[in-house]
């Protein structure tokens, strides 16, 4: 039975303060890192062996960094933390400088979670003549501790503890990047809600800023995701044509991760409006049979290899609510692998054959016009046969691809595939 333990870095009450403290342990886990780290986000040089202060008080000129490196006599870095971006006070950093003025060799070190330099660095430079600052995101400080040793334990958990930030910001609601996508992975295989929300988030970016995703869904419109509050998030794939667009009226693609599994599919919503139900219903039983068809056939036109195959399927559930502010019920559900379709390109052979499962769609969804029917039809990535490709720096554009092949399923509900 695995231990069950809180993470080593989370032992304060501010997020801001247990990033802070923790990567100032992983500065000291080895001789040379906090040296190599200085000459990395500053340009210093060390002369010798640094040593390392968090919330150094010391001082009269009210300011105090978070973080504080000596080198001997001659040299002081104050490093200034911030989690969340806009944060920037340069009267804050201004105190720092003055802080160390009896000190000839000193810098500030401003760490945030922006993704380009912030305008007040600038204001600094300008206002203030003869002030060191350098500045580094939350992104670099993560990608410069995977590239090092990455044998040491200490920053293998850290930057895992950063990913779980990322998710635990997003929960509270500030959409904050810290770390750059590897692939997705869970520590010991024990599936964490935390770093499912952060990799949701770097996916659902990259998927919709990806150019294949953009040309085959032209209505594809990233203002019109959802926000990450839990394991999953939609992309809308309809661009509005008023202003009483609702999301749930139309098709979208939603990315979820589960205990077991990792899922991207497209939902033809219990809610869709009366022109994508109406196409659905007068979809006959061949039409669904070719649809089904042309997707297996894009997923094989892909090559994948073992361990990059995902399972597609087709799932079409009735639910209800008691209250808008509750979890749905399921009243019924179908699911069946597109592996049992009768084809050559079948992803997985080891699938037996059973074409009747396909053949209930068109019925279901012909007799089903009073009750709430939902319809998802797409990919599972389950962790233990897909590690090969979830746990890819690339599994991003291999995502871009495959979802692609869920076009005619889009095209099926829709108008001409094209809104």
């Amino acid at each position: 039975m695995p231990h069950k333990l809180r993470n080593v870095f989370h032992q304060y009450t501010l997020n801001e303060n247990r990033l802070t403290h923790g990567l100032a342990h992983v500065l000291i886990s080895e001789p040379s890192l906090l040296s190599d780290f200085l000459l990395w986000a500053t340009g210093y040089s060390s002369k010798s062996d640094p040593s390392i202060t968090v919330q150094d008080g010391s001082g009269n000129q009210d300011s105090i960094p978070d973080i504080t490196v000596k080198d001997g006599t001659s040299y002081i870095c104050a490093i200034e933390v911030k989690l969340y971006p806009n944060k920037v006070d340069t009267g804050q950093i201004t105190k720092h400088w003055i802080r160390y003025s009896d000190v000839k060799v000193r810098c500030v070190l401003l760490i945030t979670p922006d993704s380009k330099e912030p305008r007040q660095i600038a204001e600094v430079r300008k206002n203030n003549f003869g002030i060191n600052i350098a500045w580094r995101s939350w992104q670099d400080i993560y990608s410069w501790l995977r590239g090092s040793d990455t044998d040491n334990f200490l920053k293998s958990t850290f930057c895992d503890y950063m990913q779980q930030m990322e998710g635990i910001l997003l929960k509270e609601g500030y959409l904050v990047m810290l770390t750059t996508f590897e692939g997705i992975s869970f520590d010991n295989n024990e599936f964490d809600y935390d770093k499912a929300r952060a990799f949701l988030n770097h996916l659902k970016k990259q998927l919709e800023s990806s150019p294949k995703l953009r040309k085959t869904f032209p209505g594809l419109n990233p203002e019109l995701s959802r926000k990450i509050v839990d394991n999953w998030t939609s992309i809308g794939l309809i661009t509005p044509q008023n202003k009483a667009y609702r999301f749930n009226n139309h098709p979208h693609l939603t990315i979820s991760f589960e205990e077991e599994e990792f899922s991207i599919y497209i939902v033809l919503p219990y809610a869709a409006s009366t022109e994508y139900k109406s196409r659905s219903r007068k979809a006959s039983q061949a039409e669904w049979q070719e649809t089904f068809q042309k997707i297996l056939d894009g997923l094989s036109s892909l090559k994948l290899t073992a361990g990059s195959r995902p399972s597609p399927f087709v799932q079409v559930m009735q639910r209800h609510w008691l209250s808008r502010r509750t979890q749905p019920i399921t009243d019924a559900e179908v699911e069946f692998s597109l592996n049992t379709l009768v084809s050559k390109n079948r992803l997985d052979k080891k699938v037996k054959e059973n074409p009747s499962w396909a053949s209930v769609m068109s019925g279901l969804i012909k007799s089903s016009r009073n009750a709430n029917i939902e319809c998802q039809v797409g990919l599972h990535y389950p962790y233990n046969s897909c590690k090969q490709i979830l746990n890819s720096p690339k599994f991003s554009d291999h995502l871009a691809l495959a979802t692609a092949t869920l076009l005619p399923f889009f095209e099926l509900i829709t108008t001409n595939g094209r809104h």
